[in-house]
């Protein structure tokens, strides 16, 4: 089990409060979404980008790629 999977139940339920109908561009929402869960999930491990993508099942180049790409910061 990923670092911090039990406690990620309350922040799926935060980031899936979406209303489909409003979704226009489905590439976009997409992006979106993938740039909340990175940023709260890196928030949740005070910037340890090994400790978040463990977390979320992912290698840590895999992670980093991505805050690259969605220009997150960690805080």
């Amino acid at each position: 089990m990923p670092i911090g999977y039990a406690n990620s139940a309350s922040t799926a339920d935060s980031v899936l409060n979406i209303d489909a109908a409003s979704i226009a561009d489905l590439k976009q929402a997409l992006l979106d979404f993938e740039q909340r869960i990175i940023t709260d999930r890196l928030s949740q491990f005070d910037g340890d980008k090994s400790k978040a993508a463990d977390s979320l099942g992912i290698p840590r180049r895999t992670l980093t790629y991505k805050c690259r790409k969605l220009e997150i910061k960690a805080p």
